[in-house]
């Protein structure tokens, strides 16, 4: 078993920028809370993750991914930070209780594969990025 430690996800900017989530929290019920400290609490972004034994004896692993956007509203001469929108993800993996961890391994990584922007950017780029439908 890990220890929590920190976790790097690299952006698509123009420059690419590695975003540094650090612990945060863990839940009686067993959810671990990473954030991206930007100074204003509800500018923080936000990892989540649980695994859990189901009760139909599956492994399960659930990570939820928020990154809200705040701007400064200035009222009366105060400024205050005014949370405008926020994007989501929420990734669920599970596996029968007689996987072998390589099949583990594989469907991670071919459920990673399906955001790869290289390996798969008509999806990626289209329909993820830029809202388009498919036919």
């Amino acid at each position: 078993m890990p220890a929590i430690s920190n976790i790097v996800a690299l952006d698509r900017a123009t420059t690419p920028v590695n975003h540094t989530y650090t612990p945060f929290a863990r839940s009686s019920d067993g959810v671990f809370e990473w954030h991206e400290v930007t100074g204003v609490p509800i500018g923080d972004k936000k990892i989540t993750i649980q695994t859990r034994k189901t009760a139909a004896g599956r492994y399960q692993t659930k990570m939820k991914h928020s990154a809200p956007i705040v701007q400064t509203s200035t009222v009366n001469g105060v400024a205050i930070p005014v949370l405008v929108r926020t994007a989501y993800a929420d990734i669920t993996l599970t596996f029968d209780a007689t996987s072998t961890i390589e099949e583990r391994m594989n469907f991670t990584a071919k459920t990673k594969a399906l955001l790869d922007d290289v390996q798969n950017a008509w999806l990626v780029n289209n329909v993820v990025a830029n809202g388009e439908g498919m036919f």
